[in-house]
């Protein structure tokens, strides 16, 4: 071979092992990333070896490839007869035939799992084996909670017996997959994936070490724990699939970052402390729970020349005002000026909210402006629900465009144009055009916007309440008024975080 060939042979062996270094890890260059079911399964006996704990009422203990069932070593014989039935190592037939007798696995299941596992059979055997050794009582209908609106791809489990463990291990933390998007509650699994050595000899070892586990809020959404917001110690929690953008965006009756430092934010004092102040206006997201438990200090507590009594609160004012932002942001930002009077669906969601001359002032506008929205996504959660100043306040995303609408078209953006030319959407009664106190949330009063453009909004709404914690207003049916009081799209600097 010549040495311009030769030179060509090396270059091109070197650029084939570095093509091969940098595939992803689900290829089929990088097996050693995965793992079989033995391997998994001797991971899984060690640890209930370790553990000490009785496992279908046996007791094991493993040392370098020994496996003791009850104190007895497995008898040399039976060793043999599963090494050459089944093609295994000693040391392999051992973890299977103790596997076998505390009945984790079946001896006719032992072929399959000289495979790489997929994440269907990895999480499975990982959940049996917590039935065995952990104390577990998991509600039938919370299983059908998260294979309902939990997970995303549960119709590509293989059987109803897996998925029904595979949402079990998904409440006990074990796998919760990832989420199907930003702002999503859906989580994609992947069962038919192969799963990463990493990722199932993670869940074999929090068997045992539950400080391993993924963390979900009461209603199965996933928790996350690093790559927090700035502002994460404002939050009861941070959910996973959320971005930082949306809890670092301001609160309502924030207008600078000295708020944190005023007195009227969390300052020094703790939540009863302040609620003692005449000038008490805030409750951070994380103290709301506290504060629907407290008591106003006195039957006549009152700021703002407002009177509440001490019934004021209750603990579903959170839920609703969430569901209740959700479902108006979803059909608000979803109108066509050439179908809206038509549009029976959207006029009936929409009475829930307006009164009958707001909603008729709504569509007469729409009409007029020749309006056209498009939305994709609405998400928000009691989460992000706080108080101020007499209302509770919730935090909303949503990913819209407006495709259409003359005066913002013509460059009527302000509170002023507005007034002239009618409005995008109702106003609260009481405004002050041109003031964050108007509904209309599109425009350079707030940003910089574009006629068909895809944009990411943040909205802050308020529900007025009733003295006994009962969202409503007099003129809808919902139970709830919701005050569409900003969009803050700017990040404060928040002080010493």
């Amino acid at each position: 071979m010549g040495n311009r060939h030769l030179r060509r042979f090396i270059v091109s062996i070197i650029v084939t092992v570095l093509m091969l270094t940098m595939l992803p890890e689900n290829t089929a260059y990088s097996a050693e990333k995965y793992i079989t079911g033995i391997e998994l399964l001797e991971r899984i006996v060690d640890n209930i070896s370790e553990s000490g704990k009785k496992a279908g009422g046996y007791t094991l203990s493993t040392n370098n490839g020994t496996v003791k069932i009850n104190g007895k070593k497995i008898k040399e014989k039976t060793i043999k007869k599963y090494t050459s039935k089944y093609k295994l190592s000693e040391k392999e037939a051992a973890y299977c035939i103790a596997a076998v007798k505390i009945k984790l696995i079946k001896a006719s299941g032992i072929k399959k799992l000289k495979k790489k596992l997929n994440v269907e059979r990895a999480v499975v055997l990982i959940y049996d084996a917590d039935g065995l050794v952990n104390k577990r009582s998991i509600k039938d209908s919370d299983i059908e909670t998260v294979l309902k609106e939990r997970i995303y791809d549960s119709e590509k489990i293989s059987s109803e017996s897996a998925a029904k463990k595979i949402a079990g291990a998904y409440i006990k933390g074990f796998c919760v997959g990832k989420a199907y998007k930003d702002y999503s509650q859906l989580r994609v699994i992947g069962p038919s994936k192969k799963i990463g050595r990493k990722d199932a000899l993670k869940m074999a070892d929090m068997l045992f070490d539950s400080t391993g586990r993924y963390t979900l809020t009461d209603d199965f959404k996933v928790i996350r724990k690093d790559d927090l917001p700035r502002n994460a110690d404002l939050y009861a929690y941070i959910l996973d699939s959320f971005p930082n953008e949306i809890y670092e965006t301001g609160f309502n009756g924030m207008t600078s970052g000295a708020f944190f430092e005023s007195g009227e934010g969390l300052g020094a004092d703790d939540l009863k402390t302040r609620m003692k102040r005449k000038n008490f206006t805030f409750v951070f997201p994380k103290e709301i729970g506290e504060f629907n438990s407290l008591e106003y200090p006195g039957p006549n507590f009152s700021y703002s020349s407002n009177v509440f009594l001490d019934t004021f609160r209750n603990d579903s004012v959170p839920e609703e005002l969430a569901a209740s932002s959700a479902e108006f942001y979803t059909y608000a930002l979803n109108v066509d000026y050439r179908t809206i009077e038509k549009d029976k669906e959207w006029q009936s969601v929409m009475k829930k909210y307006l009164s009958d001359e707001e909603l008729a002032d709504y569509i007469k506008h729409c009409k007029e402006n020749k309006t056209v929205i498009e939305c994709d996504a609405v998400y928000t959660d009691s989460s992000l629900v706080y108080w101020y100043n007499g209302e509770y306040n919730c935090k909303v995303y949503a990913h819209m465009r407006v495709v259409s609408d003359l005066p913002l078209e013509n460059g009527k953006t302000t509170g002023i144009d507005q007034e002239t030319y009618g409005y995008l959407y109702p106003v609260k009664r009481g405004y002050e055009p041109g003031t964050l106190f108007t509904r209309s949330v599109l425009g350079n009063l707030y940003m910089g916007y574009k006629i068909g453009t895809w944009t990411d909004f943040y909205f802050n709404t308020s529900g007025s309440a009733d003295m006994y914690g009962s969202l409503c207003c007099s003129n809808t049916s919902r139970g709830i008024m919701i005050d569409y009081s900003g969009l803050y799209p700017w990040l404060y600097k928040l002080p010493g975080r």
